[in-house]
């Protein structure tokens, strides 16, 4: 009897319970998806230099010289467990053109081997990086973006007395050097292209190196550092993190509105069900009248309610991964 009464309010009410269904599909679906991205940026940065493998400490040289010098001073410290650098050419506008124009990436710019690569770099799609073909570079940063650049363009690098026509491959992320703050985009070369670079006599080349240490006592490190003369920059994980508070200013307010979204989710929803339910009180007050007891109507009820949460808030589930992944793409 309680299936048929049930099947019967279903078929009658139509477009009440069509209407309800809808709101728990759209609070199921702000909920989930502010839920996960609450989740995913207040761990965003710190997974992001974890999976990128930031050192403990990172700094950069200037001069080919440098790196025989600082493997010297750092050899010996027992409080590092592990130390690297990469070689790099520093570059400016001149050094890059497109149809004979010069580029202004409007900051500084730098020249390195995939090969020596000491971190992980990802694409827009947040798929590491593997490799870096002959003849094609791969730009970090948002330098893409800052200037009329599209992936498949041809950029003249010239570098002394020599030059190379190559294609931009991709652009990617940079856990290091990739914000706004660090100011520098990395063109990453293959690395026979990289060496036909290096491996220049013209003396108005600017070589360096960028230095990659984990240690146990980061103050040490600063000590050893500030008595080397060609240190242009030095900070430990935590500098790097500061420099991108832009970035978090934005994902704070991204926070602050999926924050709004789970109120308004559930404050929409109580107000709709209370509705739905006051304009069930004659028909309670019908069953109560032909005996059915309390208890049955409840039941009654909740199943109906309980069917139409799981529908809804399955369906909003899945439609909230898409809608997730969309908002975060912002951030």
């Amino acid at each position: 009897m309680f299936l048929r009464i049930l099947k019967k309010d279903l078929k009658r009410k139509r477009a009440m319970n069509i209407i309800l269904l809808v709101f728990i599909i759209l609070s199921s679906l702000f909920v989930a998806s502010s839920v996960n991205n609450i989740y995913c940026v207040t761990n965003a940065l710190d997974n992001f230099l974890e999976i990128s493998n930031a050192p403990d400490y990172f700094a950069a040289i200037r001069g080919k010289d440098s790196i025989e010098t600082i493997t010297d001073k750092i050899s010996d410290v027992s409080e590092i467990t592990y130390s690297g650098y990469e070689r790099m050419i520093f570059a400016e506008k001149s050094n890059f053109s497109i149809d004979g124009e010069d580029i202004d990436f409007k900051n500084s710019s730098i020249i390195m081997s995939f090969g020596d690569a000491k971190t992980k770099y990802f694409d827009m799609d947040n798929e590491e990086i593997t490799d870096v073909k002959e003849g094609t570079v791969v730009l970090s940063g948002k330098a893409v973006e800052k200037v009329d650049i599209e992936i498949g363009d041809i950029i003249t690098v010239k570098i002394g007395d020599k030059s190379l026509d190559l294609k931009v491959a991709d652009s990617c992320k940079d856990a290091v050097l990739g914000s706004d703050l660090m100011g520098m985009t990395r063109f990453i070369m293959n690395e026979k292209d990289f060496e036909y670079f290096y491996d220049n006599d013209d003396d108005s080349v600017l070589y360096g190196s960028l230095w990659y240490i984990n240690s146990t006592d980061t103050n040490k490190l600063n000590s050893i550092f500030s008595e080397i003369n060609n240190v242009l920059f030095n900070a430990d994980r935590s500098t790097i993190k500061m420099a991108y508070v832009l970035d978090m200013v934005i994902a704070g307010v991204f926070l602050v509105i999926s924050v709004c979204l789970i109120l308004v989710a559930f404050v929409v929803l109580k107000f709709t069900i209370t509705f739905t339910l006051s304009e069930e009180f004659r028909e309670i007050g019908v069953m109560k009248a032909i005996g059915i007891k309390n208890t049955k109507i409840r039941c009654l009820y909740l199943v109906k309610y309980l069917a139409m949460a799981v529908a809804g808030s399955t369906v909003g589930f899945f439609l909230s991964i898409p809608f997730s992944d969309t908002l975060l793409k912002n951030v």
